[in-house]
């Protein structure tokens, strides 16, 4: 009879400890979580890989020691565990023919006495446009020959993995440098886009923004009213001639002329 009274106590107390365990996510998005619960980590390009840490305490006296997939998950996705001192890593890699939407990822952990809970992650498989935006203002601008005008770029990066953008244009060389830069996961960044009008007049600029890790290639269009400088518009014939002002082209061949003795 004891004995019965001894194994019901110790099945309540660990039925007791399940039902009170918890899984702390820490990457790439920090959140506690109970067994059986739904953790959603964020969004990737269908062929990418991500990475989820969990600490390794339960909030409990066990810890979880081992991660391994779960009953449902897609067998076509891959999975490796590798362990820290603090956390364990899971990493799992997409594949490249990976249906748009919602995944359910359902792992399951387990403690040093074998016994083990289930945690899901729910990953969000998504088009390469849709998981990082890109913005450049302004649309339509006035500038200065010689001066140097700046737009805004603005890059808001929705997914679990960084990317590697440049940066180039239609511009000549003189005028615009070509440049890259990364942006990292769940992260916005600002750069600034630095263009010097040469000459005068209505020109049509492009930017041309591409990602070195996925399909993302987007072109912004922008009217630019470049107004002339002083002594800046002496410069014209140096870098082209005037746009839209054709009955003025001896006054820029004489300028350009007269700038070779300078």
């Amino acid at each position: 009879m004891m004995q019965k009274i001894g194994g019901l106590l110790a099945g309540l107390v660990l039925f007791g400890a399940f039902g009170s365990a918890a899984f702390f996510v820490v990457q790439p998005v920090v959140v506690p979580a109970q067994p059986g619960e739904i953790v959603h980590v964020g969004q990737i390009v269908a062929g990418q890989s991500f990475a989820v840490h969990v600490e390794k305490k339960s909030g409990l006296s066990f810890g979880w020691f081992d991660v391994l997939p779960g009953e449902g998950f897609p067998v076509d996705w891959g999975f490796d565990l590798v362990e820290q001192p603090e956390t364990l890593v899971i990493e799992i890699r997409s594949p490249s023919g990976a249906r748009r939407g919602n995944w359910l990822l359902p792992l399951e952990f387990r403690n040093a006495l074998g016994e083990s809970q289930t945690l899901s992650l729910e990953i969000g498989v998504f088009a390469p446009e849709v998981v990082e935006t890109v913005l450049i203002e302004p649309v339509d601008s006035v500038a200065e020959v010689g001066k140097p005008f700046v737009y805004r770029l603005i890059v808001n990066n929705e997914g679990l993995v960084g990317d590697h953008l440049t940066v180039s244009s239609n511009l000549h060389e003189y005028w615009f440098s070509p440049f890259a830069f990364d942006v990292g996961p769940n992260e916005k960044v600002e750069r600034e886009i630095t263009v010097t009008p040469r000459v005068q007049g209505e020109r049509r600029v492009e930017f041309f923004v591409r990602s070195n890790r996925t399909t993302m290639a987007q072109t912004f269009f922008f009217n630019q009213t470049v107004r002339p400088g002083v002594p800046e518009s002496f410069w014209n014939s140096l870098y082209g001639f005037n746009f839209f002002a054709p009955t003025l082209s001896g006054y820029y061949w004489l300028a350009g002329a007269l700038s070779g003795f300078s």
